[in-house]
């Protein structure tokens, strides 16, 4: 059975995923903006009010009709007020203050005010409601496939209105408090900022929605394969159909043999080499039907049928168009900046509550198929199919990847791979060892261990039996089914040939060397050097800037009263010019040059080796990508001039003082670093 990929599978390596700590981890991101907004609009009446009760005081005390008494009889009344009550509910008396608060807007801004707060309860009442609903719909999941279905859907429904809700009410909710929080402030505020804010919300909000509203394809696609008819291969058909008759299921409507190594079953459409194919639907490996037994290929096919028995392709094809949305709009709301930020940790959630219900379950079903294919063929066929299934996974890679040009046979879909694990797999103790281990390759990762799948079936393989399973010639189940029929597959071979080459030189590329002459001109062919000119127009605002602020501190200094305050007001004018020089030096003139093994900038003392380079992240701010460094071990900043000269993993590189597309910049260095060749 296959699904599509998630995004939540541990990649190799590394330390198990703890769900308890990405549960809550995914609740409190979310929370943090709601919450924040929440605080924000529950604080701001009193802020409002003691803002009024200053001003009030502060126009009493400056009076100069007033006596001393009246000063502080008017005084203590204004202590008393709370200005929110008299614009709500004027008391007695108060009438004329409120009108007068009405005339001058303090009465609608506390409106205002008060509707954010509501606005803002909304908001965070939904993110609690939507997290526990999740929380006890993924319960109810686990009862059954029906109860899966059935949970998943409602949740995705549920999640995904309550993504959208919150989006639509955190960008007015954020747009409207920075206004009230600049004014509250400094008694102004900035359209600029307030632009930003509504202009990105929107922009992350129409960006969901359209990923919403796309039509998700039901199908799979496979253009290294062919359907295979009755016609053409009899006695494969008679052998599925027999299979599917002892296991009491209908057959597959449909049999497509490509060159994936993976067998599966789906509902969906499968889009293959010379048309698409609708209904149950088998897919047989053909370079793995060339390596095993007929009665391994027979467990396979046992196993695959056995998802036919537990309606186990019906989770396939619900799930599937569900999945494509839920990761194609993970990484929307993962590049909408602020404005998605609440609704990607609500879908996170969504994700890890149900991933988990629905991963344990697939396994499960896995097992189950596992003893299906037992009961067909017996349990030494189907532990012998699994334990030789491994091995050739990983014998293929061998084939195919190689340890050079010499290593590699022409075509590694044809050629027999026992020799060549008895050279080159035999020998490695610790893969034999950790092969147990291994998980079969699925797009949901929800395959058991090899050892928990052997265990099921009551079949003890140790190393050593594994060793003696694998280099084992046999009769293959492509000789038995479909000898003579290489015609069917020879468009087939020659793309997978051309493919093959494209996978070599990946390969060659990503193990050359640079310090050898052979590696340097391999990798200086598909990396030439490539260099950015100076952004003069960068300079200039930055000089503008701070000319502007020189200035400032200049005149401030000219009529300031003081020695101590000229003397501090010149020496901030002084800063700014030093900065000025600094900023000069750096970037004055500086060119970016990026080369098969190293980046340099004019700016650095010394250029950057890639190989120092552990990863590379970029933040988009005001119109410019920031590229952020992580080297492998802490190192001195490159910089000329460097404001922290001491050792460091973290460095930043703000691509405004390159010329060019900034967003291509950054996938050109990102392809160098990674070695990875232009499409």
């Amino acid at each position: 059975m296959r699904c599509s990929a998630s995004p939540q599978s541990a990649r190799k390596g590394q330390a198990p995923v703890s769900l308890r700590s990405s549960l809550r981890r995914s609740f409190w991101k979310g929370f943090i903006l709601p919450g924040c907004v929440l605080v924000f609009f529950a604080c701001a009446p009193a802020w409002l009010d003691h803002r009024l009760h200053g001003e009030f005081t502060a126009s009493i005390q400056a009076s100069t009709r007033l006596s001393a008494d009246q000063k502080a009889r008017q005084l203590a009344a204004v202590d008393l007020l709370d200005f929110d009550a008299v614009c709500r509910h004027p008391p007695p008396g108060l009438e004329a203050l409120h009108d007068d608060l009405e005339r001058a807007g303090v009465c609608g801004q506390f409106d205002r005010l008060h509707w954010g707060l509501l606005a803002s309860l909304a908001l965070v009442g939904i993110h609690l409601g939507v997290i526990a609903a999740t929380l006890v719909l993924s319960r109810r999941a686990r009862g059954s496939h029906e109860a899966l279905i059935a949970a998943y859907r409602t949740g995705w429904r549920l999640t995904m209105a309550s993504a959208l809700i919150q989006t639509l009410l955190l960008v007015p909710l954020l747009g409207y408090g920075s206004y009230e929080f600049s004014t509250l402030a400094m008694d102004r505020y900035f359209p600029q900022l307030i632009l930003l804010v509504v202009v990105g919300g929107v922009v992350g909000l129409w960006r969901c929605v359209s990923i919403l509203l796309r039509r998700v394809p039901l199908e799979f696609t496979e253009p290294l394969a062919r359907e295979v008819t009755p016609g053409e291969a009899p006695e494969l058909w008679r052998t599925v159909r027999a299979a599917a008759e002892r296991m009491q299921t209908a057959p597959p409507d449909h049999i497509v043999v490509g060159l994936q190594l993976n067998f599966y079953v789906t509902e969906l459409a499968v889009k293959h080499g010379t048309g698409t194919v609708t209904g149950r639907t088998l897919f047989l490996s053909q370079p793995l039907m060339k390596q095993l037994a007929p009665d391994e290929v027979l467990a396979i096919v046992g196993h695959e049928l056995g998802h036919f028995i537990g309606d186990d392709t019906r989770i396939t094809r619900e799930f599937y168009p569900l999945r494509q949305k839920a990761e194609a709009t993970f990484l929307t709301l993962a590049q909408a900046g602020w404005s998605g930020w609440t609704s990607l940790h609500v879908l996170n959630f969504f994700g890890w509550c149900f991933g988990s219900v629905e991963q344990s379950m697939s396994r499960e079903r896995e097992l189950l198929a596992d003893r299906h294919a037992a009961q067909l063929t017996s349990p030494a066929a189907a532990a012998r199919a699994l334990v030789r299934l491994h091995v050739f996974l990983e014998a293929f890679k061998l084939a195919v990847e190689g340890d050079g040009p010499g290593a590699r046979p022409e075509d590694p879909f044809s050629v027999p791979l026992a020799p060549l694990m008895r050279d080159r797999l035999v020998p490695k103790a610790e893969f034999w060892t950790k092969l147990f281990e291994q998980k079969a390759p699925h797009p949901l990762d929800s395959h058991p261990a090899l050892i928990d799948r052997l265990a099921s079936l009551g079949m003890a393989i140790g190393p050593d039996e594994a060793v003696a399973l694998a280099t084992t010639e046999t009769e293959t189940a492509y000789a038995r089914w479909l000898d003579g029929h290489d015609h069917l597959f020879a468009d087939i071979a020659r793309e997978a040939a051309g493919e093959v080459a494209k996978v070599r030189s990946k390969v060659d590329v990503v193990k050359a060397d640079y310090q050898t002459p052979e590696g340097r001109e391999l990798l200086e062919r598909h990396f030439p050097e490539k260099r950015w000119a100076s952004r003069p127009t960068g300079l200039r605002i930055a000089f503008g800037a701070l000319a502007v602020g020189m200035a400032v501190f200049v005149l401030l200094a000219s009529v300031a009263e003081g020695a101590g305050v000229k003397s501090f007001l010149i020496l901030v004018a002084a800063g700014f010019v030093a900065v000025g020089w600094w900023v000069w030096r750096r970037h004055h003139g500086a060119e970016l040059i990026l080369r098969a093994d190293s980046i340099c900038y004019g700016g650095w003392t010394r250029p950057l080796p890639l190989a120092s380079i552990e990863s590379i992240s970029a933040l988009r701010q005001y119109g410019s990508l920031t590229l952020r460094f992580r080297l492998r071990q802490n190192e001195r900043p490159p910089w000329k001039y460097a404001l922290l000269p001491f050792r460091q993993r973290m460095f930043s590189f703000d691509l405004r003082w390159v010329q060019g597309k900034h967003d291509e910049i950054l996938q050109t260095i990102h392809r160098y670093l990674t070695r990875q060749l232009p499409p």
